[in-house]
């Protein structure tokens, strides 16, 4: 048992884990008192991880995906499945593919919501300090992209643009500094000019 908790109002919930039962598979139970028992697991193998994920406790719902790769090329596959009165009320499917060369390129493709909503990611290695990337999205009814870049000055300060085919432009500096202490300040323009924005924020650790 990983976890036990209590509430004010005396009701418990538990996080408990089970390793071993088979080569590389892991299984994991969260629950409660009232209403909640989730059972998932992980199944680890060479060419793919799987992992799923059932409601035990109403049979309402259950959730698997399932990715692997061989060489340069990934993929994976997703499906949500909603349960109502003991029959299928619906099933939500991704899927995606990708391709990498190390130091190079990275191209990409993904449908999602049952092939209704599609994307493509790519991006490329200029050099050792500029990558620029690139998105395009069709939900069916619109599409758009987006396009980046990342220029890296020095090991402590890196430049990040971004520029939308709505006309929206944004950039941001972030600078690092000694004990892990950094700022990052950014912009956000529309090509209009009527709500720019100005931020900056400062982490420690």
């Amino acid at each position: 048992m990983e976890k036990l908790e209590t509430t004010h109002d005396a009701k418990f919930s538990v996080e408990t884990s089970l390793t071993g039962a088979a080569p590389g598979l892991k299984l994991e139970f969260k629950g409660n008192d009232a209403e909640k028992a989730d059972l998932l697991f992980t199944y680890n193998h060479a060419a793919a991880t799987v992992t799923g994920e059932f409601d035990i406790s109403s049979l309402s719902s259950a959730k698997l995906s399932v990715l692997g790769g061989n060489g340069p090329v990934t993929a994976g596959a997703s499906a949500d499945v909603k349960i109502s009165k003991s029959t299928v009320d619906s099933t939500t499917v991704n899927v995606g593919v990708g391709y990498t060369a190390p130091k190079q390129f990275f191209v990409g493709v993904r449908a999602e919501k049952n092939f209704a909503n599609y994307s493509a990611l790519a991006s490329y290695n200029v050099n050792k300090d500029l990558t620029v990337v690139g998105k395009a999205n069709y939900t069916g009814k619109d599409c758009g992209a987006t396009f980046g870049a990342v220029y890296k000055c020095n090991p402590d300060t890196t430049i990040k643009t971004k520029v939308t085919t709505c006309g929206i432009l944004s950039a941001s500096l972030k600078q690092n500094f000694e004990k892990k202490f950094a700022v990052t300040a950014s912009a956000e323009l529309p090509s209009n000019l009527n709500s720019v924005k100005f931020g900056v924020n400062a982490t420690l650790g």
